[in-house]
């Protein structure tokens, strides 16, 4: 893989970096051998309607097994062998529990509940009032960490814990009014809404530091910013990061792997919607325009091709195991 540094002064208003500079990493498409089962969903359109369906991919073949069940859900747990209601962050890393939301019908409100998974018992664990509403970011040991929904609560951003063992709603120290999008790894991650920016919170300091800033295309009449998302980690607990650069109308994946360091990759085909990847004892697992990819060691590799015949848009659902 090929590498080359550049200064942060040489970089035009599209390829604005931290004062540090950036690299870029050009990668050719590889591929790598691994045999497992990858856990995905798939959806097709057909007119207004779609279809969707949980099953698993093979590497290295990429053949395509629904679920003999008929089960569906956006998140598999390996530990439970199940298929979760909520997307992975609503999980506890164990697979042992999962949180979600629910908006009241008899009354204004809304309602966090936790289910056990072994033996599905469903137990509400905070009421929250209409117009003080939160949404789910992450469930971890320590407790659910929330965001408000903005029209509800009208709070700008934040960050509030709902503890584990007390059912109460403290403000995350250091969070202010920055919309934080992703809790991993001892911090959150995000920006300001719309900004171009992704800052860290260190979880236990309350200290907020910019890992990576760079010039952004405008809205691109979506309704979303495209300011830089976390998309995943890589083993080492980086994020890896898609954004639109100003003047493009495609996305590009940079790993970010400190406030002064950052790499664009390459190797990536990427499809019309990246969606987020999910990081096992292998790597990085992505959906790409052409195949399952794998990033680790620094690259994407290609572990799979997608399925012959006609195929809808795949998501990974959990780890290749």
């Amino acid at each position: 893989m090929r590498k080359a540094t550049v200064s942060a002064l040489s970089l035009t208003l599209s390829f604005l970096l931290l004062a540090c500079g950036g690299r870029v990493a050009s990668s050719p498409t590889s591929t790598i051998s691994v045999s497992c089962s990858l856990p995905v969903i798939t959806w097709t359109k057909n007119g207004g309607t779609a279809a969707s369906q949980s099953g698993f991919i093979s590497m290295p073949t990429g053949a395509f097994a629904p679920d003999p069940a008929g089960a569906y859900g956006p998140t598999y747990d390996w530990a439970n062998r199940r298929w979760l209601p909520v997307p992975a962050p609503q999980v506890l890393p164990d697979g042992s529990m999962y949180a979600y939301e629910v908006e009241l019908q008899d009354r204004p409100g809304y309602q966090l509940h936790a289910v056990w998974v072994e033996n599905g018992a469903d137990k509400m664990i905070y009421d929250m009032p209409y117009d003080k509403a939160y949404s789910i970011v992450a469930m971890k040991p320590e407790g659910i960490y929330l965001v408000p929904i903005f029209h509800r609560s009208g709070e700008p951003g934040g960050l509030w814990l709902l503890s584990s063992t007390r059912a109460t709603l403290t403000a995350v120290p250091g969070a202010g009014d920055t919309s934080w999008r992703v809790v991993e790894g001892g911090a959150a991650w995000g920006g300001p809404v719309g900004g171009d920016s992704l800052d860290r919170l260190d979880l236990t300091t309350g200290e907020v530091t910019t890992w990576f800033r760079h010039a952004i295309a405008p809205e691109l009449g979506i309704g979303a910013s495209n300011g830089p998302r976390v998309m995943g980690f890589d083993l080492s607990g980086h994020p890896l990061v898609e954004f639109v650069p100003e003047g493009a109308s495609a996305s590009e994946v940079w790993l970010v792997s400190s406030p002064t360091e950052a790499t664009r990759l390459t190797g990536l085909p990427l499809p019309s919607v990246l969606q987020p990847g999910v990081t096992d004892k292998h790597g990085t697992w992505f959906v790409g325009a052409d195949g399952f990819y794998l990033y680790t060691d620094g690259a994407f590799h290609r572990a799979a091709p997608m399925p012959p015949g006609p195929v809808g848009d795949f998501a990974v659902a959990g780890g290749c195991a």
